[in-house]
């Protein structure tokens, strides 16, 4: 029925009074107005509705009001004609004349009606504008964005729909077709359990398709740049794109010099040996939810990474890598270890404990692949602020100064620094780290492309070759004695003693 109108309806909220009868409101509305004007009044649970006769009446209705036991009573339209908004979100330095620019969308925006929300008992603003429209949408989003800024709208009137049912008559959460909390994986966005304990492929949340997460999802990033960039979107992400494009040659040119560089035969042995059996030459990376994210970045190369996997679940990985051998004659030739943050997060006061757990870690890695070369990978540096992240951040640097020591005594390791890529004067390098994770520990994209980076040069390197920033196998002992503080007995300068000091007269008389 929704050709019928209630123009000359009003109505004044009963919630406060109690016992109130009919006529004890009609007593009042013959003090104000005629009688036999009145068509209606109506008793509901939270309302009294008066319906009347002319729109005259209505006017001295809403203009006078009534007194119901000794309170004021003041009338309303039965269906409004103002819709008030609540505009959550909005950054502080953009103004009212644009808020109301951007609400033009959804009807008519009262002038002058736009103002900002403040801390009760204070001049601090909570980030909350109010307004007031006409002809307002039926229904009104409950997020979306005004230029680059994503913001919330809530309002009145019925014009909020609730998420679950898509009705307007009630807010999400009084909602009864609410579902109960189920748990989502992060990793292949299915129910039922959480990205530390999922085994599957990355699905991306945006396009929905497998291999990738949303942070490398080309579709997600087109999408997020035009929506950030308006209308130079086009040129700015064919800048963005002739730069990569410029990089990745930039780096095949490198390396192809590097290989025409290579002058003894011993050098040009190994390459012809390792292009024969790439096909079965494979690397693998035991990681956690960091490493997971760069997927199958390099060919022959198994991502065996488990998100929220510490040392102590190294076996697990070490399973899962296993699993994703195909031929049983395949040859592993490196194994990258990238493990150690949440053990931190574990035992952030006890370093001696996470160097144990390192230690027993590559213990077992070394009894499964004995003919490999294992890198030990440094722990990150945290994102953020506090005295818990600092805290976590010395338990970090500790326990890296151990593995490389480690490296650089055992032969048969070496040491990646992937800590000093991602922080600059002790501080973690912020555009490297995802600004939306609170715990300052996931990566942003540009840190997965930093550590594709890292890992590549370390798998593509010939062995015994130095790269940056890898400690290389060769020449341990000479790196030993320059971390060593003391000098050898031998190296060590003898005191100088004066002449017929019992010192000197002991050397004088051998």
């Amino acid at each position: 029925m929704a050709f019928i109108k209630r123009d000359l309806s009003v109505q004044f909220s009963t919630k406060f009074f109690k016992g109130i009868s009919h006529e004890m409101v009609i007593d009042q509305l013959k003090e104000t107005i005629d009688l036999d004007q009145v068509k209606s009044v109506q008793l509901t649970e939270n309302s009294c509705i008066v319906s009347v006769e002319d729109s005259e009446t209505k006017d001295k209705l809403i203009i006078n009001g009534l007194t119901l036991k000794n309170r004021s009573v003041s009338f309303l339209d039965v269906e409004k004609t103002i819709t008030n908004v609540t505009i959550k979100d909005m950054p502080y330095e953009v103004q009212n004349c644009f808020v109301a620019t951007q609400m033009l969308r959804y009807g008519q925006v009262i002038p002058e009606s736009v103002r900002r929300g403040y801390i009760k008992g204070t001049n601090i603003e909570n980030g909350s504008r109010y307004l007031q429209m006409l002809k307002c949408d039926k229904t009104l989003p409950n997020k979306t964005n005004f230029g680059r800024f994503e913001v919330r709208i809530f309002a009145d009137n019925n014009r909020t729909e609730c998420k679950y049912c898509r009705t307007t008559d009630h807010p999400s959460y009084l909602c009864r077709d609410k579902p109960a909390r189920v748990v989502r994986c992060y990793n292949c966005n299915k129910m039922g359990h959480i990205a530390r304990d999922c085994n599957n492929e990355p699905v991306c949340s945006f396009c929905k398709q497998s291999g990738h997460s949303r942070n490398n999802c080309e579709q997600y990033i087109t999408e997020k740049a035009r929506r950030d960039y308006g209308s130079y979107a086009s040129e700015i992400l064919e800048g963005q794109q002739t730069t990569q494009e410029d990089a990745q040659i930039h780096l095949n040119e490198t390396f192809h010099v590097d290989r025409h560089n290579l002058n003894n035969n011993e050098t040009a042995q190994k390459i012809s040996v390792i292009t024969k059996s790439s096909d079965n030459n494979v690397n693998i990376i035991l990681g956690a939810s960091n490493a997971k994210r760069l997927g199958q970045f390099h060919q022959n190369t198994i991502n065996a990474s488990v998100c929220g996997a510490t040392l102590d679940n190294v076996e697990q990985c070490i399973s899962l890598s296993t699993s994703k051998i195909k031929t049983p004659n395949t040859h592993i030739g490196k194994v990258i270890l990238c493990l150690g943050t949440n053990d931190v997060t574990r035992n952030k006061d006890d370093s001696d404990q996470i160097n144990i757990t390192a230690t027993q870690a590559i213990s077992k890695i070394k009894q499964t692949f004995p003919k490999s070369q294992i890198a030990v990978c440094s722990i990150l540096p945290r994102k953020g602020r506090g005295q818990h992240l600092i805290k976590m951040n010395d338990t970090s640097n500790h326990v890296n100064g151990f593995l490389k020591k480690m490296c650089i005594r055992d032969g048969t390791l070496d040491f990646i620094d992937i800590h000093k890529e991602f922080s600059k004067q002790g501080s973690a390098i912020k555009p490297l780290f995802d600004t939306n994770d609170v715990s300052g520990v996931h990566i942003s994209s540009a840190g997965e492309e930093k550590l594709c980076e890292i890992f590549s040069k370390y798998l593509t390197a010939l062995p015994g070759k130095s790269e940056f920033p890898v400690t290389p196998q060769h020449d341990k002992k000479r790196n030993l004695s320059d971390i060593t503080i003391s000098p050898s007995s031998a190296e060590a300068k003898p005191k100088h003693t004066k002449a017929g000091s019992p010192m000197m007269s002991g050397i004088l008389n051998r």
